[in-house]
């Protein structure tokens, strides 16, 4: 038998669950001359008044997951930076309970923002449930919401130039 050389096994995936109500943003960030994603939650006791609670090289990075607590959580997808919003695979996922208002607000690119189901759907390629308010950013903002689809928040399109597309919603 010949030896075998030693191997690094790397995950591609990073993720998050909330147990709190919490303000999430993923972003990318420069560690030392290399491009990292990073999930940081929102901590006012926190110096800079954050924790980074993931941090990856985005070379090395296939998708990532943030899953919401029973309570109201934000989500703050920012991807200033990046040169394709679709090369990161991203999930936002929530308990869909809107008795609290979560909330995903998207910036770093014009987003096609698409409604496809009750308090779900797309923004740019990444997936979102449970997220009762949409947040756009100062760029512009295309929101459509397809027939039986909705939310149980709302939408904010931010200062950018928006547009909402209700046009295949069935009639009364």
């Amino acid at each position: 038998f010949e030896p075998l050389e030693p191997r690094l096994l790397l995950s591609a995936d990073i993720s998050f669950t909330a147990v709190t109500a919490s303000d999430l943003t993923v972003r990318l960030q420069d560690v030392e001359n290399t491009q990292h994603v990073q999930i940081v939650l929102a901590d006012e006791a926190a110096e800079n008044g954050e924790i980074i609670v993931e941090s990856q090289e985005l070379a090395l990075t296939s998708s990532i997951t943030l899953t919401g607590s029973v309570q109201s959580d934000r989500f703050n997808i920012d991807l200033t930076g990046l040169t394709d919003p679709l090369s990161l695979n991203i999930d936002i996922i929530d308990d869909g309970n809107d008795q609290f208002a979560d909330i995903l607000s998207y910036k770093g690119f014009d987003a096609d923002w698409l409604v496809s189901d009750l308090n779900a759907g797309q923004v740019n390629g990444i997936d979102f449930t449970g997220i009762e308010n949409l947040l756009g950013s100062d760029l512009a903002d295309d929101f459509i919401i397809v027939d039986g689809a909705g939310l149980t928040g709302g939408i904010d399109g931010g200062d950018g130039l928006n547009a909402l597309d209700m046009s295949s919603l069935l009639s009364p």
